[in-house]
Parts: C-alpha cells; sequence; structure tokens
C-alpha cells in the first residue's frame, strides 16, 4: 500500500520515522524526505497534521529535532552549486534534496523555481492545454 493511502496511526508514524533512521545510517528524515508519496511512508503532510510540527514527530519518535544550518552559514561553494542546479532546470526540491539544505533556504539564497514553460493556471487552461495536446498527437499521426 502506498504511503499516500494508508491510514497511519500515531505509533505507526513514530515506527515509520524510526524505520527510515535505521534505513539511513541512523538519520531521520526531513521533511523534504517524505514531501512526496513513498511506499511504506507517510507523507510529510500527514506527519505535520498528525503530529502538531515535523520536529515534534521527531521528539516524539526519540530523534533531536532538525536544526538546519542557518542560511548564514551556507557557502559560497554550496550555494554556487545550487545556483548552477537551478540553471541546469533543476526545481528547488530536487536542490534542497542534493544539497542536503532546506526548501527554504533553496528559496531564500539560491532563486525561485524554475516555471514550466507555459504552465497552465486554470481548469479552463489546463483543459485547453490537453485538448491542444491530443490535436498535435492526432495530426502527428496523419
Amino acid at each position: 500500500m502506498r504511503g499516500a493511502e494508508q491510514k497511519w496511526g500515531d505509533q505507526e508514524l513514530l515506527d515509520a520515522i524510526k524505520r527510515w533512521a535505521d534505513e539511513h545510517e541512523g538519520r531521520p528524515p526531513r521533511w523534504v524526505d517524505w514531501e512526496r508519496a513513498i511506499p511504506g511512508y507517510p507523507t510529510s503532510f500527514t506527519v505535520r497534521i498528525r503530529c502538531g510540527s515535523w520536529n515534534d514527530a521527531l521528539e516524539m519518535a526519540g530523534f533531536s529535532p532538525n536544526q538546519g544550518v542557518s542560511t548564514s552559514k551556507i557557502s559560497d561553494e554550496l550555494i554556487a552549486k545550487g545556483k548552477k542546479l537551478h540553471k541546469q532546470g533543476k526545481n528547488n526540491t530536487e536542490i534542497a534534496r542534493e544539497l542536503n539544505i532546506s526548501l527554504t533556504t533553496v528559496k531564500r539564497r539560491i532563486g525561485p523555481s524554475v516555471p514550466r514553460q507555459n504552465k497552465p493556471r486554470n481548469a479552463d487552461e489546463r483543459r485547453e492545454a490537453r485538448v491542444a495536446a491530443l490535436r498535435r498527437a492526432l495530426e502527428k499521426n496523419n
């Protein structure tokens, strides 16, 4: 059962945090690790809703809360790496994971997320984009 579809009890949430730490050399998960559904784990949203905050969940599971790295202590070299990844088209979440820094730090020190080209803004635009894509596919096949 996928993580997002499972009903998570309090003890199951805490057990999932401990299991993650066991599988990652003792490091408890960061919220960005569980931002999207991973089979066998709750999403970070589920954890925060059930436990009050991410750090509260870590404490309940027996870990020290994530202290994070002060944005003022991030090296210029790390910022340069992040900006390079940004120019390569990586989004902020991917950059945060790759550099092992918080998403907030990426947003503050590296820049806004790379916007998708022509991203539909509402349901009507999404529908129009799907119809246009289907028409292009049909024209290509004819």
